[in-house]
C-alpha cells in the first residue's frame, strides 16, 4: 500500500477527514508531504507482521526518528499524522 492508501484507511471517517482541512494550504497534497512506509517486524510477539511507519520531521525527545501510524489489524494513530503535519506547517 502506498501513503495515499494508508491515509484513506486511517482517515476513513468523514468527520475525521474534515479535520485535515487545516492542512489544505500547504501547497501539496498531504500524501506528498508525508511518506508512510511498511516494515516487517523481525522480533518479539509481532514478528512477521507488517506495520506502517513515517519519519518524524523533527526527532522525538527519546531520539526516535520514526513513528508507527498503522498496522494490518487496523490499529492506527491519526494523531501522530496530524502532529507531524502541524510540525511541517510550522516549519514551512
Amino acid at each position: 500500500m502506498d501513503t495515499k492508501e494508508i491515509l484513506d484507511k486511517i482517515f476513513k471517517d468523514p468527520k475525521t477527514k474534515y479535520e485535515l482541512s487545516a492542512f489544505e494550504d500547504l501547497g501539496k497534497p498531504i500524501h506528498e508531504i508525508i511518506d508512510i512506509y511498511p516494515k516487517v517486524i523481525e522480533s518479539g510477539r509481532d514478528a512477521g507482521k507488517t506495520k506502517y511507519f513515517m519519519k518524524s520531521f523533527v526527532p522525538f525527545t527519546s531520539g526516535k526518528t520514526e513513528v508507527q501510524v498503522y498496522d494490518e489489524s487496523g490499529k492506527s494513530a491519526p494523531e501522530e499524522i496530524v502532529r507531524q503535519l502541524w510540525v511541517y506547517k510550522l516549519i514551512h
